[in-house]
């Protein structure tokens, strides 16, 4: 789920379901229903502006629309076995994109063209390495991408990622850091690692519910220091923390 405004924002999901609001959430509307095949599972979304949208999924798809989900089209990824987990822009030209086998693809001009590199977690091949499941990018520049086995690439430039100690081995599902350099990342088995330095240094932190060892995906900071960690689809099982 991707918010542009208070008002603008989307949800994806599986058989090409891309669903937007112009009211807050009130009420939503399927939208590219005439484009995106059943066949293709979408994966994350990010909303740039109330008109740029991008969202990524299954066999390499990457979406885009840039009059508000009116119409959607689809961007080459060259990546046609391979999912694509998560997608982040830091302004209407600059965005990337991550995912299986420890790929991830970026563009410098809103996705005419995008580039792949092979982090440190794919061997160049084609296969067998961990999946990287969400990127993002602080207001400060400073770029995290989080993934299977607790892993962790950090870059201060968007191009040299580098790996950083997390506070797990479990899968990292999600991520974010906001302006004051608080942050979370979630991940499977109720993990929850919190950073209060920008993200230089990661601690553990316990998840008092008991949800039988479940994923934890999506993490927002509302406010500082504030962070909500929610469960979509297994029970609505939300976490907030206070400091």
């Amino acid at each position: 789920m991707s918010f542009a405004s208070e008002s603008y924002g989307w949800i994806v999901g599986d058989y090409g379901k891309v669903l937007g609001t112009d009211d807050g959430g009130l009420s939503w509307i399927q939208q590219g229903s005439s484009t995106v095949p059943s066949s293709v599972n979408l994966k994350c979304v990010y909303a740039v502006t109330e008109h740029l949208v991008w969202a990524v999924g299954s066999a390499g798809a990457i979406l885009h629309t840039s009059d508000g989900g009116q119409s959607w089209a689809f961007q080459s990824s060259a990546i046609a076995s391979d999912t694509l987990y998560g997608v982040h822009f830091v302004n209407e030209t600059h965005g990337w994109i991550c995912g299986q086998n420890g790929k991830y693809l970026f563009t410098t001009n809103g996705g005419s063209r995008w580039y792949q590199v092979i982090t440190a977690l794919n061997s160049g091949r084609g296969g067998g390495g961990e999946a990287l499941r969400a990127v993002y990018f602080t207001e400060h520049g400073t770029g995290f991408m989080v993934g299977d086995s607790g892993k962790l690439l950090r870059s201060e430039n968007g191009t040299d990622w580098l790996e950083w100690p997390s506070c797990t081995e479990h899968a990292l599902l999600d991520i974010t850091v906001d302006v004051s350099g608080y942050g979370w990342s979630v991940g499977a088995f109720e993990t929850v690692c919190y950073t209060d330095d920008g993200g230089k240094t990661w601690k553990g932190m316990l998840a008092e519910v008991y949800l039988w060892a479940r994923p934890l995906t999506v993490v927002e900071i509302e406010i500082k220091a504030k962070g909500w960690n929610t469960n979509p689809g297994l029970d609505g099982a939300m976490l907030a923390y206070y400091p």
